[in-house]
């Protein structure tokens, strides 16, 4: 099984994962896991693909300071399910979520025009550089259980890449490209 297969295997490792917390992984059938990327049978040319090639450049950010409303608006008017936050100099600082949102806000009952995204962004989030590798950045996704990484260069984001742009552009037409281009349901 290539890239392609792993994407689409991870993708229900993942969920599997957000289902039942962590022991997701571990209740997955031992032929999906050892398809998971990492295992030495996997790989191909498009695992050296660059990330450059497949992330969404140019992502929207917040500030610490700003309102949990505010990054909710912006990820409603752009279609999105997470922003980038970011210092005053534009460095990355974390990232914020449409799930942190849910849980972190939401439901302790924060008013969301009054709390800050400083009382829930996730710090200390794993990135990719440019030229990092498609296979390098779906790895260091599974090892990290996310589905989406900033994209850093000189402390900066400059892109986003999420397990749906990799299967976008390595492999249209699969089930999780379709989900990734689908349109919103409103």
């Amino acid at each position: 099984m290539g890239l392609f297969g792993t994407i689409e295997t991870f993708g229900i490792g993942y969920a599997a994962g957000a289902v039942t917390g962590g022991k997701g992984m571990e209740r997955l059938p031992e032929r999906v896991r050892q398809a998971l990327p990492g295992n030495a049978e996997n790989g191909s040319a498009t695992d050296r693909r660059e990330i450059r090639q497949v992330m969404t450049a140019a992502p929207d950010a917040v500030r610490p300071s700003d309102t949990v409303q505010r990054a909710a608006q912006l990820m409603r008017s752009s279609d999105i399910g997470d922003v980038l936050v970011e210092d005053e100099d534009g460095r990355l600082l974390g990232i914020v979520t449409d799930r942190d949102l849910a849980i972190r806000a939401t439901a302790d009952g924060a008013d969301p025009a009054l709390s800050t995204i400083a009382d829930v962004y996730t710090r200390d989030v794993a990135s990719v550089v440019p030229t990092d590798s498609v296979g390098d950045a779906v790895r260091r996704m599974k090892s990290s259980d996310v589905r989406r990484m900033p994209v850093v260069e000189s402390g900066r984001a400059i892109g986003i890449v999420s397990l749906g742009d990799i299967e976008v552009e390595t492999r249209p037409g699969s089930p999780l490209a379709d989900i990734s281009t689908a349109a919103p349901d409103r």
